[in-house]
């Protein structure tokens, strides 16, 4: 498995599971992608997988050393079979926790469109000016609350 080395997905995962989240990240063999999941986000980061790549959990720290030993490459390889192997023969152990592997990979499944279906309309965001925007606003826990209305009559509660 090769993975960019520009992606840092292994920030996602809380270093505890909850029912809602692993400390892992999942490496989705059949659909090429790495997934990873707090409870709250789910990343997605695009991958190649070689013969012998199967899917299941890859340790956050796999995928940091394998990005460190990469050196200048634009990718950090992996092999993910019984164990996660990094190319100078490093072994991670694979082991689901909090979630299963089958569960993040239905989360993502449900979550993610179809390839080919086409959005009613997307949105841009730029994460460093929206943390901006909450610190001006004095939003300690750094949330920004999108509101987007429809083109004509009240909403829900009645407001125009």
């Amino acid at each position: 498995m090769n993975i960019p080395k520009s992606s840092k997905i292994e920030a996602i995962p809380p270093r505890e599971a909850t029912r809602y989240s692993s400390t892992q990240v999942v490496l989705d063999a059949a659909n090429r992608r790495l997934l990873a999941t707090d409870g709250r986000c789910l990343a997605v980061v695009p991958c190649s997988v070689a013969d012998g790549d199967t899917s299941g959990p890859i340790a956050p720290a796999a995928i940091k050393a394998a990005r460190k030993l990469a050196g200048r490459a634009s990718d950090a390889t992996i092999e993910a079979g019984k164990d996660a192997r990094l190319l100078d023969g490093t072994a991670y152990p694979r082991k689901d926790d909090g979630l299963t592997t089958e569960q993040i990979v239905l989360c993502a499944n449900g979550t993610i469109p179809p390839e080919g279906r086409k959005p009613v309309f997307r949105v841009a965001l730029n994460a460093a000016l929206l943390l901006k925007l909450a610190e001006a606003a004095g939003n300690a826990d750094g949330i920004v609350l999108l509101s987007i209305y429809d083109g004509g009559g009240p909403d829900q509660d009645g407001n125009p």
